[in-house]
C-alpha cells in the first residue's frame, strides 16, 4: 500500500522579513506515519535552519536533516462498541430463537 499526503503553507514575498522567525502550524494527527518533511521557497530553493516541534510534548520531531526523534505510537482508542447493524441482527437472531422455542413447546 502507497500512502503519500502533501501540505502546504504559503508566505508572501514582502510578509515577513528574510532571516525572520515564521511559525505555521499543520495537524497531521490523522496521518499514519509522518516520516519526511522537506521546505522549499518559492523559487523551489531548499530552507535549511528550521524545526518542527510536536506541540504535544514540546518537542523538536524534525528539522532540515530528518527525522529527530521516535515515531511515538498513538494512544489505544478505547474498546470497539458494535455498530447499530451488529445489534440489529443479535435482536433478530434472539428474536427467531425464542420464537422457535416458543413452538417447540
Amino acid at each position: 500500500m502507497f500512502y503519500w499526503s502533501s501540505a502546504s503553507a504559503q508566505i508572501d514575498p514582502g510578509d515577513v522579513a528574510a532571516g525572520a522567525d515564521v511559525e505555521l502550524t499543520a495537524n497531521f494527527s490523522n496521518t499514519f506515519e509522518l516520516v519526511d518533511v522537506e521546505l522549499f521557497d518559492i523559487n523551489d530553493n531548499p530552507i535549511s535552519g528550521w524545526t518542527l516541534e510536536d506541540l504535544t510534548t514540546n518537542t523538536i520531531v524534525f528539522d532540515e536533516n530528518g527525522r529527530t526523534s521516535a515515531i511515538i505510537a498513538a494512544p489505544p482508542l478505547g474498546p470497539a462498541v458494535p455498530e447499530p447493524s451488529s445489534w440489529v441482527l443479535l435482536a433478530i437472531g434472539l428474536t427467531a430463537a425464542w420464537s422457535r422455542a416458543r413452538r417447540a413447546k
